[in-house]
């Protein structure tokens, strides 16, 4: 990060506890200041995790207990709206200060980000049956309720992200002409079977689709029925194990995006 010129964070963001997305976060909080820390409000109970909690402490660094219903605005031209996990609802065991649980993939941190006139939606390693619970949210207006009850003024929020959150009631998930159609989607779990299923890829109608899968994975990420239900959906897909690292750069509604593989020009 700091051969790119960046020198500090404004928020770093651990959509949930297992080693391969908290785990490089350990050098980043030692090295680089970090002026929030964003989490599922949860650990998983392994020392790694817990140690990568005690450094945030330790260096002072405000914790945020990610719940649904609730918005960040980084600047005036990004937003990033909370809308997963749902706190009321999540299996954890609470034997002290941080509840513990053993589904870190159900349990993700899910946000929509609005940023520039565009819109992304970041999944974790959310599951089929998390996926499933957003959609009944979305369709009977409880997600919507969440933002309000937490104060988010969502009459102002543009684009995508106010037509997901004040959608109207029994809208028909199958009926493609009520697809929301986002700009980009981060395929959920590197995309593996356990999520990405037809109604969620259907009401998201993403142009974009971005994998992050290590090359010759030993878990045959990405699964082939997710790569068919993407091309189904007619989604651009970028694979991180056959593209190397994905960029994208907004502006003014438009994303324009390049790739590279390391040591390959």
């Amino acid at each position: 990060m700091e051969k790119r010129g960046i020198h500090q964070l404004d928020a770093v963001i651990v959509t949930h506890a297992d080693q391969d997305h908290a785990g490089g976060l350990q050098a980043v909080l030692e090295q680089i200041p970090v002026k929030r820390f964003m989490f599922n409000g949860t650990t998983s109970g392994k020392d790694n995790f817990d140690k990568l909690l005690d450094t945030a402490m330790e260096r002072n660094i405000p914790l945020y207990a990610i719940q649904q219903g609730m918005s960040y605005k980084a600047d005036k031209q990004t937003s990033l709206h909370f809308i997963a996990p749902d706190l009321a609802h999540m299996d954890v065991n609470d034997p002290g200060n941080m509840p513990v649980s053993e589904h870190q993939n159900h349990d993700s941190v899910v946000f929509l980000l609005d940023m520039a006139g565009t819109s992304m939606l970041f999944t974790g390693d959310m599951d089929a049956a998390a996926e499933q619970d957003l959609l009944y949210m979305i369709q009977d207006g409880s997600l919507a309720a969440q933002f309000e009850q937490k104060g988010a003024d969502i009459g102002v929020t543009e684009g995508v992200v106010q037509r997901v959150l004040t959608r109207p009631l029994q809208v028909n998930l199958n009926d493609a002409s009520a697809s929301v159609s986002i700009d980009v989607l981060k395929v959920a779990h590197h995309g593996s079977k356990t999520s990405s299923t037809e109604a969620w890829l259907q009401y998201w109608n993403a142009k974009t689709a971005v994998i992050s899968a290590g090359v010759n994975n030993t878990y045959g990420h990405p699964n082939p029925g997710v790569m068919e239900r993407l091309e189904t959906t007619g989604s651009d897909i970028y694979r991180t194990d056959q593209m190397g690292e994905v960029q994208m750069r907004v502006k003014d509604g438009e994303i324009a995006i390049r790739y590279k593989l390391v040591g390959v020009e």
